[in-house]
């Protein structure tokens, strides 16, 4: 099975939208540890300045997460937009394989 250009657009589009989610996800998590540490830091509330820092290392996951895969979107768009001589010899059977091709074109250019 070939990928076609439709069906990039359409990956590069699920990708974005977890991106997203994931943004939304981290951006809530720091919210509510700021929220914490406005109230536990005057208290001296060690246990909540800990959940605070908890919520803040899973949003720093989110948003590393959220960069991998918008590294795959943008390689999914630069397929897209590829001509088709550089599009020979992909299966479309694994997506790692293709960003690892991406990849090695980009940095051979």
């Amino acid at each position: 099975m070939a990928l076609s250009p439709d069906s990039l657009a359409e990956v590069a589009h699920r990708k974005a939208q977890r991106a997203r989610e994931k943004v939304a996800n981290a951006e809530g998590e720091l919210k509510s540890a700021n929220r914490k540490l406005e109230k536990a830091i005057p208290r001296g509330d060690t246990n909540e300045i800990q959940s605070a820092h908890t919520l803040t290392q899973k949003a720093e996951h989110e948003v590393v997460a959220a960069g991998e895969e918008l590294q795959v979107v943008e390689s999914l768009l630069e397929a897209h937009t590829a001509p088709e001589s550089d599009k020979s010899g992909v299966s479309g059977e694994g997506l790692k394989s293709l960003i690892e091709k991406l990849a090695r074109q980009k940095a051979s250019r």
